[in-house]
């Protein structure tokens, strides 16, 4: 019963309709003369490439104690889904990463800090975990792994976003607090689940649970509060389907309580991975530059992937409604046979730095299938690494 209460009193939530005045925020979720289901313009086209992307070479530093990976380029350390931010007061960067799955606790976030985002990276440390199992917290379902972590500045303090699955490994996006990047991750609890139509239509449609992923947070920090992409992503014998969407935080609700619009901002026809459509932005993240939303997500083929199939995307709008795709898409593809990033680039997120854009990503050597087929794990070693990129 309190586990009911619960989850019905953050779904009325989500649902509610709290008046604001910013028509950036009213066109983001559909409470402005957007038609429910609205589809992005796939056909629209910068009128100029966002530039060349020149790749910077592997986050290099000692890998985690007691992790073996043999797929890794040497003299790296394994992880993917990164988060790179500087802490103003000392200059220091860091960077945050999933590592897993651990036996006891399933994925963790790890990070590691260094003066440049070009390293050398400091020794890492873990800095957020699951709630112990055997806490029997019902109100917290992040018992069996946490990842995909993003972060913004906020009045001084650093909000955080990830994801979380339950013992029944589903999906749901945690919140979090610090007062700095070095500092410990208060727990905020869950902020919002599956629980719109088009939402559980997706989520529910895997034959099993664990192939299904909500979530993927990344969030922005706007004068109109909090902004973070999320999506909604399952396997199909025909493709994966995937649709993504916008949550809002208004100001003086903590990051706490979101808004979600009831359709997805990315809900075009044709099967994943379909030339000339936005099919969705997730497994990334986004930044606002200049007037411009940037979103630097993945695309790809017919699940599961194969090698070149993956790159990093980039997809931008200035009115959070229409979307744009780069007409240099990948602008960070996947490597040649025998690269370290011929398996596979995802997870990217973009920051700036000495007024250039970069994007830290992810990126193996070798296919996932292949990595599977050696050593008999399909949630394994997958020889997964952080990468640097910049725009020319």
């Amino acid at each position: 019963m309190k586990t009911c209460v619960i989850g019905c009193a953050m779904l009325l939530l989500l649902q509610c309709k709290a008046p604001m005045q910013e028509p950036e925020v009213r066109r983001a979720l559909g409470a402005d003369a957007v038609p429910a289901g609205a589809e992005a313009d796939a056909t629209a086209v910068l009128a100029e490439p966002l530039g060349d992307f020149t790749d910077l070479g592997a986050l290099r530093g000692k890998r985690a104690v007691g992790w073996s990976e043999p797929y890794l380029p040497a003299g790296v350390f394994a992880g993917g889904d990164p988060w790179m931010g500087q802490e103003l007061e000392t200059g220091r960067w860091w960077v945050f990463y999933t590592l897993g799955p651990n036996p006891e606790v399933g994925a963790q976030i790890y990070r590691r800090s260094a003066d440049t985002p070009l390293g050398p990276w400091s020794d890492a440390q873990v800095a957020l975990t699951s709630t112990p199992k055997e806490a029997g917290l019902q109100a917290l379902r992040d018992t069996h792994g946490v990842e995909t972590i993003t972060a913004c500045r906020v009045s001084g303090r650093w909000f955080w976003l990830y994801m979380a699955h339950d013992k029944l490994n589903r999906d749901w996006i945690y919140a979090a607090e610090s007062h700095s990047l070095n500092g410990p991750l208060r727990k905020l609890g869950p902020v919002s689940g599956p629980t719109l139509r088009w939402e559980m239509d997706i989520f529910n449609s895997a034959t099993r649970v664990i192939d299904s992923m909500y979530g993927e947070p990344s969030v922005i920090s706007r004068p109109f509060g909090l902004l973070s992409l999320y999506s909604v992503r399952s396997p199909s014998p025909n493709g994966e389907r995937v649709k993504s969407s916008i949550m809002h935080s208004p100001p003086g609700h903590h990051g706490v309580t979101w808004l979600k619009r009831p359709q997805p901002v990315w809900n075009p026809p044709g099967r994943f991975g379909q030339r000339g459509v936005v099919v969705s932005i997730n497994h990334g993240g986004w930044t606002f530059i200049d007037g411009v939303y940037r979103a630097f997500h993945i695309r790809g083929g017919k699940f599961p992937y194969g090698p070149g199939q993956r790159g990093v995307h980039h997809t931008w709008s200035t009115d959070l409604q229409t979307w744009h795709l780069d007409p240099d898409n990948p602008v960070i593809p996947t490597g040649v046979e025998g690269s370290d990033t011929y398996g596979h680039v995802g997870g990217p997120h973009p920051f700036m730095w000495e007024g250039r854009l970069h994007v830290v990503y992810h990126a193996q050597a070798h296919p996932l299938e292949e990595v599977e087929a050696a050593t008999g794990k399909p949630y394994g070693s997958k020889g997964r690494h952080l990468r640097l990129a910049v725009v020319q």
